[in-house]
């Protein structure tokens, strides 16, 4: 079933890789919280993708404080009530930013890009329903039969 993607990104080749690799999902790009917050407004998700740097590559390890951040972004979206739920990838490199996204919002995990293929996470939030919190892993992991022994018997 097709699902609804928010990518908050500004680098165009990583929006090119997200469009690529989330193919049969409905894919929307935001290059600043400014447009992540009027997307949504207009729409509701299943899933958010969220970088912290937006400067368009010109600068990295921005100070999360600053205006155009995916932190300003975390504070907006802790204050709504209806995101409590909606499963939060924070894909930025900048660990000190993506860190301070997480204290804010339990709904966040961090999985650096690049670092685990998008389709997979994709497909572990969306259709195995894994807790951003990671509640249910162990139970995710055995339906997905990752750790498992190919050999053992159900």
């Amino acid at each position: 079933m097709k699902k609804k993607i928010l990518v908050v990104e500004d680098d165009a080749i990583r929006i090119g890789t997200f469009r690529e690799q989330l193919e049969p999902h409905t894919v929307h790009i935001a290059i600043s919280v400014e447009e992540a917050k009027e997307r949504l407004l207009q729409s509701t998700y299943d899933l958010l993708f969220l970088d912290h740097d937006l400067e368009f590559g010109e600068r990295i390890y921005i100070n999360p404080e600053e205006a155009d951040t995916g932190y300003q972004l975390a504070k907006w979206i802790s204050g709504q009530k209806k995101y409590r739920n909606l499963p939060i990838v924070v894909h930025s490199f900048n660990w000190f930013g993506a860190n301070r996204i997480l204290r804010l919002l339990e709904n966040a995990i961090y999985i650096p890009f690049g670092l685990y293929p998008l389709a997979e996470i994709t497909h572990l939030f969306l259709d195995k329903k894994l807790d951003p919190k990671l509640s249910n892993l162990t139970n995710v992991m055995k339906e997905c039969r990752i750790g498992v022994d190919p050999d053992e018997e159900d």
